[in-house]
């Protein structure tokens, strides 16, 4: 390592450490503060060179970690509070919400892969932020979080499409690797079923992945191993790591139904150095002047506008559900803000050279302002909501 790498390697871990105190303060989402510890990191640190190895190293580790812990927390059993016509007409809307998208970006003459900025989904934030407005026990915010984790897989599939879409287009090739991914769905059912019995059959070894209190930590290793075997198995079927993860998550999830304690440890684990270490990376990537240049600030502009547009319009097929006029209402900003699979849109688009750098900067100026106003909104309308109708119910 050298001298370089070890300083900027050393900035970027008191900044990890920092920060959290900071945004407990000022109240904002840490992975915002995050990034712009990296912006202000790459003004101070100019001299020295952003892209290293070992830091690179590790922000890609915390990038798989975190669609892993994506998949993880999805909660396939709140699907049953949910009946299937909701669920259906939660899917409606989605699709309705991808249609417009694509049209939005075709118009504009963005690339396809642009318009996931404009329906994409994720729970990331939403549940922190429902948890502070004391509404995950309540039956309208396990509403929220159902159709936020529909959204976000539709996201992750639909991301996945288009990934193979820009590198091929429509084409013999591009068909084989949708071949490749039926093949990794197919792989993730049978790993699902194996261990879905062997944690039937040897209910003793199935515990040790939610033991509180194991000293090896065997469940913390054995769920590690289980999400590289997925990224491994994506990587091999030239699909893109971050997808593998966050199946793999979703499987773990859907056999072990009691996994707080695992979620916890793999969490701290995460969210306390590498998941930072990767959104530090990411304010490293850009800077202020690019930000905040006329042509960015247009296309931001005109992103949130789009997306708050084709959310209203996706609530048609709702009008017809279960839901609440008040809770339709909320729905809209409920998930407009992504803000780790935006940044997920932005690294992977830069990267691959299907979104220009323009673009680029675009949806990470956009992920971190639907991630200061969106849920402050949120929060405003259910105040206003409280007052009008009183309390609601826990589920």
């Amino acid at each position: 390592m050298s001298e370089a790498e070890a300083l900027l390697l050393l900035f970027v871990s008191i900044g990890a450490a920092l920060v959290p105190l900071i945004t407990r303060r000022l109240k904002i989402p840490t992975a915002v503060m995050e990034i712009g510890f990296g912006l202000l990191l790459g003004v101070l640190a100019s001299q020295i060179p952003r892209e290293m190895v070992i830091l690179d190293f590790l922000a890609d580790l915390g990038f798989i970690l975190l669609m892993f812990l994506a998949g993880l927390e999805i909660d396939f059993e709140k699907l049953r509070i949910m009946a299937l016509r909701d669920i259906l007409l939660a899917v409606c809307m989605y699709l309705v919400m991808i249609a417009l998208s694509v049209s939005a970006a075709s118009a504009l003459g963005q690339p396809p892969f642009f318009s996931l900025v404009y329906f994409t989904t994720a729970i990331g934030l939403l549940f922190p932020v429902l948890r502070e407005m004391g509404w995950t026990r309540l039956d309208l915010g396990q509403r929220y979080l159902i159709v936020g984790s529909i959204g976000e897989i539709l996201s992750l599939g639909t991301f996945t499409v288009f990934a193979i879409y820009q590198r091929t287009g429509w084409s013999k090739l591009s068909f084989l690797h949708m071949g490749e991914i039926l093949v990794f769905v197919i792989l993730a059912l049978v790993v699902h079923r194996f261990v879905k019995l062997a944690a039937w059959w040897f209910p003793g070894a199935a515990r040790l992945f939610t033991q509180p209190d194991d000293a090896a930590e065997r469940g913390i290793r054995g769920s590690l191993v289980f999400m590289f075997v997925f990224v491994a198995l994506a990587s091999f079927l030239n699909l893109e790591p971050i997808i593998g993860a966050f199946i793999g998550g979703a499987v773990f999830a859907l056999v072990f139904k009691q996994r707080e304690q695992m979620i916890d440890k793999i969490g701290g684990m995460a969210y306390g150095f590498f998941i930072p270490l990767f959104f530090i990376r990411v304010g490293l990537r850009f800077n202020l002047e690019e930000l905040l240049a006329g042509d960015v600030l247009v296309t931001t502009g005109a992103a949130i506008l789009i997306m708050l547009g084709v959310r209203l319009a996706g609530l048609v097929p709702m009008l017809f559900s279960s839901l609440s006029r008040t809770g339709l209402l909320g729905l809209p900003l409920a998930t407009a803000f992504p803000l780790t699979l935006l940044i997920a849109v932005a690294t992977y688009g830069m990267q691959e050279a299907i979104l220009s750098r323009t673009q680029s900067s675009a949806v990470v100026l956009t992920a971190v302002i639907t991630a200061l106003v969106f849920p402050l909104l949120l929060r405003r309308l259910e105040a206003r909501r409280m007052g009008q109708d009183g309390p609601e119910e826990e589920v």
